[in-house]
């Protein structure tokens, strides 16, 4: 099932803790945060979805979590683009990521993922061919992230770092 915003705003904003699985979320567009999917706040867990062709502003134009403790996993995030995170950008909060392909994502920061604050765990993910100005795989800006058993693969960044910018926090 293909859930398209038509580049009308974005797709999905949640609050609160759905499940969303088996979909193909795209074509979401905001000049804030959150092209695809905005959580505000709540533990939804999102799984086997395509995340694919959404754009944002500021953070995130696939995934954006402002404080929330969601869960995506076993999930695609390709073509996303974004000022921060263009794959995937986290403010804070404690999101789990599991198993999950980042790929093919661009932002001037954190082309496939932006952490810029909470604990997220980054585990068993397939990172690659993301591209930003700094981080073009992955920019840690502050938190306690863990990045586990993920992949980090030909990614390119215009300024400095080509797999992993680390401005702040990390393990």
């Amino acid at each position: 099932t293909i859930v398209d915003a038509g580049a009308q705003g974005r797709v999905f904003y949640i609050f609160g803790s759905p499940t969303i699985e088996g979909f193909t979320i795209q074509g979401g567009s905001t000049l804030g945060s959150g092209g695809g999917v905005f959580v505000d706040v709540g533990s939804p867990l999102l799984r086997n979805n395509v995340i694919t062709g959404n754009t944002a502003g500021a953070s995130g134009g696939g995934f954006y979590n402002e404080k929330g403790n969601p869960t995506l996993e076993q999930s695609v995030l390709a073509l996303n683009t974004a000022n921060r995170g263009g794959g995937f950008a986290n403010k804070s909060g404690s999101p789990g990521f599991w198993n999950n392909r980042v790929y093919e994502n661009s932002a001037n920061m954190g082309g496939g993922i932006y952490v810029a604050g909470g604990t997220p765990r980054i585990w068993h993910h397939t990172v690659y061919n993301n591209t930003a100005d700094r981080g073009g795989g992955l920019y840690l800006l502050d938190g306690g992230p863990v990045v586990s058993n993920t992949i980090l693969v030909s990614h390119t960044a215009l300024v400095a770092g080509g797999g992993v910018y680390r401005a702040g926090g990390g393990t």
